[in-house]
């Protein structure tokens, strides 16, 4: 019995879990010793120490002693360093005197493709949207960030994982479907991302500002939609019906020099739409110009209509 009791007592002072920096302490390089495994309840010694994240960031790797019935093993968790890890501990910022930055303001630029972060210690850092997959190498597409608060109303930002066709950082075919065709550049700026491919006149154009729209160009000449389209190498289509392209409506056009802007949209059938200036003479003497309105069939340029937006003094007015 006396025997049993010491061997019991020896096994439970082993068991002690120790940590030389007083718990987690990032600023300072400690070692930990007590139990990892609770199955095999052997008694190891871990040290502190650095490491590069997934996503380039200096981490340190902090153990300390568990507390209430986990209070014999040892338990790990990382932490970012804001300034670098080294020999097992986070480097402080001499201005602030910390390890890690404090972020203090989070702005969403307004063309929604990346975020400006700014820190207690006078640091700006630009998070970019990107293509990736989440996690768990699940959905692929846009990686997205964007701005929010926490509980306490601090600033704080978190990114999701938008599912599409992604290239740099953008999804490219939310407005439209490629079949047989392959993207062959793409351009991004603050204000429009442009899309050329292969083997293909069309090349697809976006603003930024205007959401759901899009140019499609063919030998410089552009019409605006919302509605899906598919490219199929030289030939485009909306739903079932292959349509002329712009710069074949363009050609129909008797107003060239004096078109504003071409569109495509689904009514009973597929239409290109014009708008133009006429010319016209107001009590048969002054010059001016009308706004007119013509609509053609976009699977063969058949002419539909032509309208002229009649002002107040359109009874006077003569073309």
């Amino acid at each position: 019995m006396i025997i049993f009791i010491l061997i019991s007592l020896f096994g439970m002072v082993s068991a002690i879990c120790t940590d030389n920096d007083g718990g987690q302490n990032f600023r300072i390089r400690g070692s930990t010793t007590g139990i990892q495994d609770p199955i095999t309840k052997e008694v190891i010694t871990l040290t502190d120490s650095c490491f590069l994240g997934p996503d380039n960031k200096e981490y340190v790797q902090e153990y300390y002693c568990g507390e209430g019935d986990l209070k014999n093993l040892i338990i790990s968790t990382s932490e970012v360093c804001s300034y670098g890890c080294e020999d097992g501990k986070c480097k402080v910022n001499s201005k602030t005197g910390n390890y890690k930055r404090k972020l203090i303001s989070c702005d969403e630029n307004q063309k929604g493709k990346y975020i400006e972060l700014e820190y207690d210690d006078g640091s700006k850092e630009k998070l970019q949207d990107s293509c990736g997959h989440s996690s768990a190498g699940g959905a692929y597409g846009v990686n997205h960030y964007f701005c929010g608060f926490l509980a306490n109303n601090a600033p704080s930002y978190w990114s999701s994982i938008k599912p599409c066709k992604c290239q740099e950082g953008v999804c490219i075919e939310e407005n439209f479907i490629l079949q047989e065709t392959e993207v062959n550049e793409i351009s991004l700026t603050e204000d429009e991302i442009k899309v050329t491919l292969s083997e293909s006149p069309i090349t697809i154009k976006e603003k930024f500002s205007v959401k759901g729209e899009i140019e499609i160009i063919s030998e410089e000449i552009s019409a605006s939609t919302k509605e899906k389209i598919t490219i199929q190498k030289d030939s485009l289509k909306l739903e079932d019906a292959e349509l002329l392209l712009p710069n074949e409506i363009y050609d129909k056009s008797s107003e060239k020099e004096n078109i504003e802007k071409i569109s495509l949209e689904k009514k009973e059938i597929p239409e290109y739409k014009i708008n133009s200036k006429k010319q016209g003479k107001f009590l048969a003497i002054i010059p001016v110009k009308l706004d007119s309105e013509t609509k053609f069939d976009a699977r063969n340029g058949n002419l539909i209509n032509t309208k002229l937006q009649k002002p107040w003094w359109f009874i006077g007015t003569t073309e």
